[in-house]
């Protein structure tokens, strides 16, 4: 399964291309979600993300809702926002997975990059489970179990991907540096 040479998915044109719509889709979620930047919510989107409290994202949902830009109130630029990050997940999901899974035959070093590719996934699905509670959030009722449970997805989701990246640092550089058996 984590061979290279078995699928056309892990070739470095197929990961180039991945990383392409990476690239391209955090400049689409940057360029679309900057008007949430406001003085509840200096961060954006990530502020309702990690908005642990029903008070805390009632405060950035009214806000939002007070503000227009163009046709559309920030509410809306925050759900449309979201709708996007379903496609985001996607494009950083790939690239991580495809990426550690090619590392791994590279660096000879299938066991940790196999979970690397692993956490990119859980990563991905905490993402999407994050999503849902962000959506019924500014779309619905705010319940304080769904502002906790959404605040939880997006901590593990970031610690997951904070764990990928560094593993890959570190294979990627004991390979670099030639520091021992990677």
């Amino acid at each position: 399964m984590f061979n290279s040479g078995m699928s056309p998915l892990y070739r470095p044109s197929f990961i180039l291309l991945t990383l392409v719509f990476f690239i391209l889709f955090t400049i689409v979620m940057r360029l679309q979600g900057k008007p949430l930047q406001t003085t509840v919510s200096p961060l954006g989107i990530v502020e309702m993300e990690f908005a642990y409290s029903a008070q805390k994202a009632t405060t950035i949902k009214k806000e939002w809702s007070s503000i227009n830009k163009g046709n559309n109130s920030l509410l809306q630029v925050a759900l449309y926002n979201t709708l996007i990050d379903f496609i985001y997940i996607a494009s950083y999901g790939l690239f991580l997975i495809f990426f550690c899974l090619r590392s791994a035959k590279i660096l000879n070093n299938k066991k940790t990059m196999s979970v690397a590719a692993f956490l990119a996934f859980l990563a991905g699905a905490f993402d999407v489970l994050e999503n849902f509670g962000m959506l019924y959030t500014l779309q619905k009722h705010i319940l304080p179990i769904i502002t906790t449970l959404t605040c939880i997805s997006a901590i593990i989701k970031f610690s997951f991907l904070a764990v990928v990246v560094l593993l890959l640092i570190f294979c990627w550089g004991k390979k670099i540096f030639n520091i021992g058996k990677v």
